[in-house]
């Protein structure tokens, strides 16, 4: 499931706790909350 390089930008509101603790585990597993967010639909969406 690759992830385009030209995607939109969406617009989602994530509580800031949240979304920064998911920024330091993203950075510290070397990839991207975008990454990990689109990987979840995927999976959501392939149930």
């Amino acid at each position: 499931m690759p992830v385009m390089a030209i995607t939109p930008p969406r617009s989602v509101r994530i509580p800031d706790v949240l979304w920064k603790k998911a920024k330091a585990k993203a950075k510290a597993q070397h990839t991207t909350v975008t990454a990990v967010i689109v990987k979840a639909l995927y999976d959501w969406i392939n149930e």
